[in-house]
């Protein structure tokens, strides 16, 4: 779930901090070469047209527009996670790792 946090970033190291939910993330990387072939398993990992947020008691859809993402290889130096519920996920580390400088999106609130 998307939820608010203070997120800063220097150089290839990326912290995160969610005082409300006492969850933080500290990720330290080497960004490598531009991929110029994405698998269907990257473009799906990759690629999201729409984001959920939840307030209170209901959930937020919004739609999102935007060019595919460019991609780098990336390799992980550090990493320390507290997200207590998604621990499990995070025990052997990522198996998969990407880098993008980001796209501009079009980001609107569905009706629903």
């Amino acid at each position: 779930p998307y939820q608010l946090a203070n997120i800063s970033r220097e150089n290839e190291d990326f912290y995160l901090t969610n005082k409300t939910k006492n969850r933080n993330l500290i990720l330290k990387y080497k960004v490598g070469n531009q991929m110029h072939f994405k698998s269907p398993l990257d473009n799906w990992l990759t690629e999201r047209y729409a984001l959920f947020y939840d307030v209170d008691t209901q959930i937020n859809l919004y739609e999102i527009h935007h060019l595919p993402w460019t991609l780098n290889l990336a390799s992980i130096k550090f990493l320390e996670v507290n997200y207590p519920e998604f621990s499990n996920l995070f025990e052997n580390g990522p198996v998969k790792t990407f880098y993008s400088k980001g796209v501009q999106s079009l980001v609107w609130k569905n009706p629903v």
